[in-house]
This record gives structure tokens, C-alpha cells and sequence, in this order.
């Protein structure tokens, strides 16, 4: 805990890379880790979601099952732990996973964030890119698969919802094409804009501070290595094994919120 402290507060060039390991704490459950969320839900591919109509409303029953966790969600220590850092003048910017936008909600501005793989909080359409709030959508279709008011109680993330009818798949209302939430499918590319973003970050950080990623999921999980090669400081903080962790500098397997709390109450 010293040396992570000691380090944080010599370097003048942060970029933090975050997992979903970061945002558990929130209530909202990971993916790959025991009970996440790719152990009851079978992911729908950018293929399946254009060809199948089963497919866009398995996909979008899922999404409106999760979406009241996910809109209820308040940033983690961790992410206070980002903001500290930026607050502090230190931090060059975040490049994550995550989707849950709890970045943005912790007041990290957007300019600062690379989403690798999309955000949670709009839905975009698949034909004219237009691009709205996520809740104008997601809010109504868990209301109406749940088949109870939000307002009167809100709705059990855990509980299963019925599936859509196709006339509920949401479309968009400038164009008629799909809309879906604005992440990255299986089967799509990760955008090239927000590829060259994180490298320019990664190009002049001094310490590149991976939390709550199991750095196991490509091409994401090279940026450790490339902050690495161009001579940052590398501290991965995640409880379990990493394959990255023989390249560390200083690897702490930890839970995050103990960690991050206690670097908060001295840095």
C-alpha cells in the first residue's frame, strides 16, 4: 500500500485503465466472474442482432433486465480514487471497459474518457447514428416488460423479464432503422478513433494504473503492455491472476474498494 501511495504521488502523467472490477461494488455484476453476467445470458452478436428478430429481442430483454441496476448505479471508491487523481492535477485520462458510464457520473469529463467499448448511457441507430439518451428508451421497455410501474417500486434487476414483441424492439424515429444501446457488439469492431485516442495517452503517461480488468480480453488488454513499452510505471490492481502480472512493476491482488479508501484518506 506505501509504494502504491509513493508512486501516485511522484507521477505527473496518469492514464487509468479500467475492468469491471471497478464498478462491482456499484451493484452492478461483472461479466466473467462467478454469477457475471455471461453465466445466465448468452451474449447476441452484431450479425445475430441485424438477421434475427429472436435475437433483437433476446438482446433487448437482457438490456432492460439490467438497466435499472445500472441506472440506480453510484461510482465506487475506485472511481472516486480517478477523480482524486484529477483533482490532483495528475491524470492525462481513462481508457476502460466498462460501459456503465460511472466515470462520467463520478464528474471525470467526457473529453478525458476513452470507452472502448461503448457507453450504456445513449442508444444509437444502427442506420442514420443518431444518438439519444439511454433511459428515454430503456426506461419505458423495462416498464413494460416488468409489467409494472418503475415509479410505483421499481423493478428487481435479478427478476426475469418476459420477451419483447417485436413491435416493442425500439426504432428509430428519424430514420425507422434499429436502435441499439452505443457499445461495442460481439462481432463489431472496436471504433479506430477511440484506438488512437488511448495510444496518444499511452505515448507520454508515466504510470499506466490497470484497475479491476482480468487483462484478458483483446485488444484492450494490450494497452498495459504498450504504456509498458513506452516506459510508464505499471501497477495492476485486481483481485486474481492477471497475464500480465510478470510485467508488472507493483501488482496488488486486492479487492479495490478496501484499497482505494485507504489511498483516499492520505493522498
Amino acid at each position: 500500500m506505501r509504494e502504491l501511495i509513493e508512486v501516485l504521488r511522484r507521477s505527473e502523467r496518469i492514464v487509468v485503465f479500467s475492468g469491471a472490477g471497478i464498478s462491482t461494488d456499484s451493484g452492478i455484476p461483472d461479466y466473467r466472474g462467478s454469477g457475471g453476467q455471461y453465466s445466465a445470458y448468452q451474449p447476441v452478436y452484431y450479425q445475430e442482432f441485424l438477421s434475427s428478430s429472436r435475437k433483437r429481442r433476446e438482446y433487448w430483454q437482457h438490456k432492460a433486465s439490467v438497466w435499472p441496476a445500472m441506472r440506480a448505479a453510484d461510482p465506487t471508491a475506485g472511481h472516486r480514487l480517478v477523480v482524486r487523481l484529477h483533482e490532483r492535477g495528475c491524470l492525462s485520462g481513462v481508457i476502460t471497459q466498462n460501459v456503465d458510464g460511472l466515470h462520467e457520473k463520478s464528474g471525470i469529463p467526457r473529453e478525458m474518457i476513452v470507452n472502448l467499448h461503448g457507453t450504456n448511457l445513449e442508444v444509437e441507430c444502427i442506420g442514420c447514428g443518431r444518438r439519444i439518451p439511454a433511459g428515454d428508451v430503456l426506461d419505458g421497455l423495462a416498464d413494460v416488460l416488468n409489467d409494472c410501474p418503475l415509479e410505483a417500486g421499481g423493478m428487481d434487476a435479478n427478476r426475469a423479464l418476459r420477451m419483447p414483441a417485436e413491435e416493442e424492439v425500439p426504432l428509430c424515429r428519424s430514420c425507422g432503422n434499429f436502435l441499439k444501446p452505443a457499445t461495442v457488439m460481439f462481432g463489431q469492431n472496436l471504433r479506430s478513433s477511440d484506438l488512437e485516442r488511448a495510444e496518444t495517452m499511452l505515448r507520454d503517461c508515466d504510470l499506466l494504473l490497470a484497475v479491476g480488468s482480468t487483462l484478458m480480453v483483446q485488444p484492450a488488454a494490450s494497452i498495459p503492455v504498450l504504456a509498458k513499452r513506452n516506459g510508464a510505471f505499471l501497477v495492476i490492481l485486481t483481485l486474481g491472476g492477471t497475464p500480465l502480472d510478470g510485467e508488472a512493476d507493483l501488482r496488488i491482488d486486492d479487492a479495490i474498494t478496501p484499497v482505494a479508501e485507504a489511498v483516499l484518506n492520505v493522498l
